[in-house]
């Protein structure tokens, strides 16, 4: 039996004892919403102290490499960047590019050749270093210019062959804040010609596994996690997003979790920076966008283009380009009475951010090749 609001409300008077149990009833409504509301609260004050205690930890970070360093070198979508703990090395892993930079500064006075020694320790050290899946952050990504494959149990051996002295670049009269000469010393090693479709079938498996379950069509995930990250785990930007898929925790990965476990709850970077974790928010992420927010798009061709801005820029802005207006309804209207190739050319010229329509070129061109 199938029972409208009137008739459970009745219900609910009956049960609560008639209309004297009316107002109980309301009052009980009313500490549930200020309960959930508190509720609600807390969690946003959580996320606001973290980014606060966050950016004071990386204020200090940043003053400490800089009494070294001249320049400050920070982590980006899709580069990660690490410094030991002395701050006397510093290893850049550039994802889109395909290089590892390696960096070390010696104090003048100090035998030169150490740097080479320096240089194969910090090489050693990002080959053997893991990612949030437990697996080598560099897996399948480097080999030595004999094409024999670089993995963690033979790094120590092989380590001279990926750092030549004839490769080594020298910078003197390196200068950080503390005054202190230093020269810096500077090698550039390339990774595999193929190491984006290494990376790519490393989350295969969690890609189609949650893109399956959440009903979106796996090419588009992975179109979207090479535009975001290039298959960078460690991925973060200014906003800052996390991960491969660049989720925010206190918005975008907080409205996708709440889609999937019916709770909301604050998301930390090492939980976003977790491939598992990250992909299933990702593509919760964009099934709640196409099947809640454009759930008036019926077509999944014409869905997917507004899905695609949208995940980047947010359903307002799309909505906005489309009508004019946020009224999510009206934007649905609006695309279905659009030709695909009609809704893809308005919002590629006419979304109000030039990175949101460079957002939705890259994606959808290169979604094809992930075509299963």
């Amino acid at each position: 039996m199938i029972m409208n609001k009137s008739m459970s409300y009745l219900i609910l008077l009956i049960l609560f004892g008639g209309l004297g149990a009316q107002s109980d009833y309301e009052e009980y409504l009313k500490k549930d919403q200020q309960a959930f509301a508190e509720y609600e609260a807390s969690i946003t004050a959580a996320y606001e102290k973290y980014e606060l205690e966050d950016k004071q930890a990386f204020e200090k970070f940043k003053r400490e490499v800089e009494e070294k360093w001249e320049e400050f070198k920070s982590p980006t979508v899709k580069e990660f960047v690490e410094y030991d703990d002395k701050k006397e090395s510093r290893t850049s892993v550039d994802f889109e590019k395909g290089t590892i930079t390696i960096e070390v500064l010696l104090e003048d006075g100090v035998d030169p050749d150490k740097a080479q020694q320096k240089l194969e320790d910090a090489t050693e050290k990002i080959v053997q270093s893991k990612g949030e899946d437990n697996k080598p952050l560099l897996e399948n990504q480097l080999e030595t210019p004999k094409k024999e494959k670089v993995t963690p149990s033979n790094i120590q051996k092989l380590s001279s062959e990926l750092i030549k002295k004839d490769k080594i670049q020298v910078e003197k009269n390196h200068r950080g804040d503390d005054g202190k000469n230093r020269t810096k010393f500077k090698v550039v090693i390339p990774m595999k010609k193929n190491h984006l479709d290494e990376r790519a079938k490393r989350y295969e498996k969690i890609v189609l596994k949650y893109s399956k379950k959440f009903k979106v069509d796996p090419a588009i995930v992975f179109a979207i996690i090479e535009t975001e990250s290039a298959f960078n785990p460690k991925a973060k930007s200014h906003i800052p997003a996390y991960g491969l898929m660049q989720l925010v925790p206190k918005s975008g990965g907080r409205d996708a979790y709440l889609y999937v476990y019916k709770k909301d709850k604050y998301l930390s970077k090492r939980y976003l920076y977790t491939p598992e974790k990250n992909i299933e928010l990702g593509c919760a992420y964009l099934a709640k966008i196409k099947n809640v927010y454009f759930k008036g798009i019926k077509d999944d061709e014409k869905a997917y283009i507004c899905v695609i801005p949208a995940y980047n820029t947010g359903i307002g802005n799309v909505s906005l380009t489309l009508t004019g207006a946020t009224k999510l309804k009206a934007a649905s209207n609006a695309a279905n009475k659009m030709s695909s190739k009609e809704l893809y050319k308005k919002l590629t010229t006419e979304l109000k951010h030039k990175e949101a329509r460079d957002y939705l070129t890259r994606v959808w061109e290169r979604k094809d090749k992930y075509k299963i």
